[in-house]
């Protein structure tokens, strides 16, 4: 990137605050974007295991290709004659349609001298769907989360581009409007301008075309230049700076998540007497609120330009960045059967002062044991010594000041009900819980069709009624990780444990009865099975897996269908019922779930909701976005550092050290900021797990993991907060940056 000289400014410090700025402005030109071939050209090949075909469609010429299942993999590849070189592009884009009823996985492959890169996504049916793959990760062969997709390719040598089916068994049709080369050119930093500040560092440039993110560089006297934030808007607020302290800032555009681009020039902060403030004004509830859309007394969704948001009662847009479990109950843990980890505090089990310490809120089941056992908070009894009598109301008032300075602004799923005193911020909460109704065997899922379900969520979902006028809840989860992907360790879907059950469970009975309205004879049956079941009686006395095959696939996706849109569908009318403006916030899918599921969820609750762990949110809210246009909150998500001593979690997202976790927040955030179906994220959780494990999981007492805030003493990760709060603070801008066209996918 070139340097200009600065324009020589006076500034001054506003008042008695932080401080004022100088800011660039970053352009570049137009997006360049180019289709590879034409697809009436004579470049496409056929071979043994597909099928290819030129036609028209709506009056495009566009490419047809079936990928037969003749092989493990059937591929059909366009090749490229001669070979080009795609060094100087940023994306490869492929504008794709699956042609079939029910959804497909589908590789997109790059080839390049004999090696590929592969890009799987499953695909909705009927729909036209933009996919990006980023150059950088085609020279890498690795996703922008690091995970292997093939080989890394030389860009000057792409030799073609493939298609690849992961169904052995049925036809894949697709149809292919384009694979287009885009080419953003690189920003160039081109002025300054001043721009003065009362509570903080300002910093705004002019957004380029095709730019993802900026990585924001600040450098103090004396001092190394390092990275402050990673943040995907134009506008930046510098609210950790020191007051009087000269900064030198560098803003390195970044063309797609996981990479870095070239280096602003150098800017450096002077005085401005007359600085206006910074950051936007906030509602009472943390909304933006200088973008008025309607208020309406309590909280829901609408779109903002091209985002999904959520609104406060007060009519303004918010973002919900919170902490779920902020409460007691995960910092106790198991003392019964190992006392010599706890002797130095054991004699303290029967003070009066000490009582809480020692009572388990979650009660001593969730730990193993009975009502004689013994379970400890280290935690509490910290707190206890430290604030005496009174520590349960200074811990609460803590937890909110704190949430407060780090621009916390939602109280997620679990937290402590005593939080919300005279200090109140927005609250999620669950309803419509199936109590003890039967369960489907061997997984976390209710029968829906048993008669005690529907009883169950009418009856749990009362309670809403108490809740239905306050403005600070922003609405109901109905479920925390539900097993719709079923047994997958053992290779058995939901449908498949139905079908494995005894036949007096209600779900099998539906089960059957929809074979029966589906097929009408049993001979039908078998035929689209492949099977020899002599009458539908022994389609019920079996209990084998369900065999493979086209019908039994078409059958199972039906029957998962009607399955999750009677829970969704009861769930929600349970809610509305007694809470009619109120948010459905979905059922907290862990990682993700079928196509079925998340159309059934779609058509019913406000808001999905999913736990998503990982580097980034990026892939499975991608892939949820081509199933359903509805708004999503990341019910969980977290990172862990090697520096706390406490045991490992294995997942994408453990960290040497504090400093490096709080950059994995703001990669995370930041990524999630530019997805404009995603209006929340809620990180798990605030207090460190105990050393000796939370619960009664495994022989050692269940996880013990560096994921809090703050420690098992109570001090906050200095660190990881200090990087936290600073794009927290920064995220009401994002409601001034424009989000790419709908239905652009990673």
């Amino acid at each position: 990137m070139t340097r200009t000289r600065p324009v020589p400014l006076a500034l001054s410090f506003g008042r008695s605050l932080l401080m004022a700025v100088l800011a660039s402005a970053l352009v570049s030109g137009a997006a360049d974007r180019k289709a590879l071939w034409r697809l009436d050209s004579p470049l496409l090949a056929k071979s043994a295991s597909t099928a290819l075909r030129r036609g028209t469609d709506s009056g495009k010429v566009r490419l047809r290709v079936t990928l037969q299942p003749t092989s493990r993999w059937p591929t059909v590849t366009v090749p490229f004659s001669p070979a080009m070189d795609w060094s100087g592009a940023t994306y490869v884009c492929f504008r794709v349609r699956l042609e079939m009823s029910m959804s497909q996985t589908v590789g997109m492959n790059v080839l390049s001298d004999g090696k590929a890169y592969q890009r799987v996504r499953r695909m909705p049916a009927g729909r036209w769907l933009e996919y990006r793959i980023p150059i950088a990760e085609l020279q890498a062969g690795k996703d922008k989360a690091g995970g292997w997709c093939g080989d890394a390719l030389d860009m000057a040598k792409v030799t073609g581009v493939a298609f690849q089916g992961h169904d052995p068994t049925v036809p894949v049709r697709l149809l292919v409007d384009e694979v287009a080369l885009v080419t953003v050119p690189p920003a160039k930093a081109t002025g300054f301008a001043a721009v003065g500040a009362a509570d903080g560092v300002l910093l705004r440039w002019d957004a380029a075309p095709g730019i993802a993110a900026h990585d924001i560089f600040r450098q103090a006297a004396g001092k190394q230049s390092r990275r402050i934030c990673r943040f995907p808007g134009a506008r930046f607020v510098d609210t950790s700076a020191k007051l009087g302290a000269v900064y030198g800032y560098q803003v390195r555009p970044v063309t797609h998540h996981g990479q870095a681009g070239e280096l602003s020039a150098r800017l450096e902060a002077g005085r401005d007497a007359k600085a206006p403030v910074a950051l936007p004004p906030l509602d009472r509830f943390g909304g933006r609120a200088d973008i008025d859309l309607g208020a309406r007394g309590f909280f829901r969704v609408d779109r903002l330009s091209s985002r999904w948001v959520l609104v406060t009662p007060d009519g303004h847009p918010f973002y919900s960045i919170g902490v779920c479990v902020a409460g007691l109950g995960d910092s106790y843990t198991r003392v019964s059967r190992r006392e010599e980890l706890f002797k130095d505090i054991l004699k303290e089990k029967d003070e009066p002062r000490f009582r809480s310490a020692w009572t388990p809120p979650y009660g001593h089941a969730a730990y193993g044991l009975d009502a004689t056992g013994l379970a400890v908070s280290r935690y509490v009894r910290h707190q206890i010594l430290t604030h005496g009598e009174n520590w349960r109301q200074v811990w609460r008032d803590s937890a909110i000041k704190r949430f407060q300075d780090w621009h916390l602004n939602t109280l997620g799923a679990w937290c402590d009900g005593g939080l919300n005193g005279a200090k109140k911020l927005p609250r999620t909460s669950f309803a419509a819980s199936w109590g003890t109704c039967p369960k489907i065997p061997g997984v976390n899922v209710p029968d829906v069709f048993d008669p005690a379900f529907e009883q169950a969520v009418r009856g749990s979902a009362e309670r809403v009624a108490a809740e239905r006028d306050d403005p600070w809840l922003i609405g109901y989860f109905t479920a925390n990780e539900m097993g719709w992907y079923g047994d997958w360790q053992n290779g058995k879907n939901l449908v498949c444990l139905i079908h494995m059950a005894e036949e007096l469970l209600a779900a099998k009975q539906a089960w059957l009865a929809f074979l029966r309205e589906r097929h009408g004879e049993i001979a039908a049956l078998n035929r689209a099975w492949g099977t020899e079941f002599k009458d539908f009686a022994q389609v019920a006395a079996d209990r084998k897996k369900l065999p493979k095959g086209v019908g039994v696939r078409e059958d199972s996706a039906a029957f998962l269908a009607r399955f999750a849109e009677r829970y969704f569908k009861l769930t929600t009318a349970a809610i509305k019922q007694h809470a009619p403006h109120r948010l459905v916030l979905g059922a907290r899918h862990s990682q993700s779930s079928s196509a079925e599921v998340l159309a059934a969820n779609g058509r019913y609750c406000d808001v999905l909701s999913a736990t998503l762990y990982g580097r980034s949110p990026r892939g499975e809210l991608g892939k949820a976005l081509a199933f359903t246009d509805k708004p999503w909150i990341v019910g969980e998500f977290h990172f862990q550092a090697k520096d706390a001593g406490l045991t490992i979690r294995n997942i994408d997202g453990t960290l040497p050290d504090q400093a490096g976790r709080g950059d994995a927040y703001q990669d995370y955030v930041c990524d999630g900021l530019g997805l404009g179906n995603l209006v929340g994220m809620h990180w798990f959780e605030y207090i460190d797990e105990p050393a000796t494990g939370r619960f009664n999981h495994g022989k050692d007492g269940g996880e013990a993991h560096n994921i809090g805030w703050v420690d098992v003493n109570d001090r906050p990760y200095a660190d990881f907060v200090e990087r936290a709060a600073l794009i927290n603070a920064n995220i009401p801008l994002i409601f001034d940056q424009p989000l790419p066209r709908p239905h652009v996918l990673p």
